[in-house]
């Protein structure tokens, strides 16, 4: 196997996007950062790679690195990840750590480990899930509307809250933090749960990627929380999802150490999928 970098992302997801339709939920992450930065949603980060695993002339594996964040796989077979963990470790390649499918990860994580000494600890372990029978909770107060740009700084200020409750390694300026909010706006990705005429809760919707919608940025602020108003935002935000044409599948991520957030998800019809976690590679003493 062999092991190539592609440069050009255009060139890139015109193989990557139809292998991932393999593995459509453990590919999301991969298939969405590359469709959005296609779409101009986000910025191509300097230094991203673009990577392709191929036996022969045949696509057998992809990943990704857009800086700050971590090397992220999907599903890839053993010979596979010892080809990626060789060749990036034998080319000098710095990564902060790895992100993807647990036992993917974790054969990476151990030929990374023998092939460059590093240490790895694992971070984060994530349940992917998928709504499988929607069950919107009762006896919530408010209703759900679509943001709108009167919306922006109070939605910017939960963007920077969110981040910093999830420990997102990506830094934003003020500025920085209402462009992207901004922009998530104008394309009518961010909803709100408003009750009795205030914003209390909101949620995110990313584009549908291979007929599927990611939905995170789920967030409400301290003050309102205790009410139900998350459980109702996403549950609201994926009826009127599964209504639109081309939107065939809901999912998200949840951290498995926070037993709320799975519960409130498992309640209103979200099944597991994918066990997904990350390790962080640090030098050994």
């Amino acid at each position: 196997m062999r092991v190539e970098t592609e440069p050009d992302l255009s060139a890139f997801a015109a193989g990557a996007l139809p292998w991932l339709r393999g593995d459509p939920v453990a590919g999301n992450l991969i298939a969405g950062n590359v469709r959005s930065r296609l779409d101009g949603l986000n910025e191509l980060e300097p230094g991203a790679l673009w990577i392709r695993v191929l036996d022969g002339d045949a696509l057998t594996g992809v990943a990704m690195v857009t800086p700050p964040h971590m090397l992220c796989v999907p599903v890839l077979s053993e010979k596979a990840v010892v080809a990626l963990a060789d060749t990036l470790a034998e080319r000098g390649t710095a990564l902060p750590g790895v992100t993807g499918p647990r036992a993917t990860v974790e054969r990476f994580v151990a030929r990374w480990s023998v092939r460059t000494g590093a240490a790895a600890e694992r971070g984060t372990a994530l349940m992917i899930y998928e709504l499988t029978d929607l069950k919107a909770p009762e006896g919530v107060s408010g209703t759900p509307r679509q943001a709108a740009p009167g919306d922006l700084e109070t939605l910017a200020d939960w963007v920077a809250a969110f981040s910093a409750d999830v420990h997102s390694p990506v830094e934003r300026t003020p500025e920085q933090r209402r462009e992207y909010t901004a922009r998530r706006i104008e394309r009518g990705m961010l909803w709100l749960w408003e009750d009795d005429g205030v914003p209390v809760s909101m949620a995110l919707r990313t584009g549908v990627v291979e007929g599927i919608v990611k939905i995170s940025v789920v967030y409400t602020p301290p003050e309102h929380r205790g009410h139900g108003y998350a459980a109702a935002s996403v549950a609201g935000l994926c009826e009127r999802l599964l209504a639109t044409p081309g939107v065939e599948r809901c999912i998200l991520y949840a951290d498995l150490d926070n037993p709320t957030s799975n519960g409130v998800y498992r309640r209103i019809g979200f099944t597991p999928a994918v066990e997904a976690v990350d390790y962080t590679f640090r030098p050994r003493p």
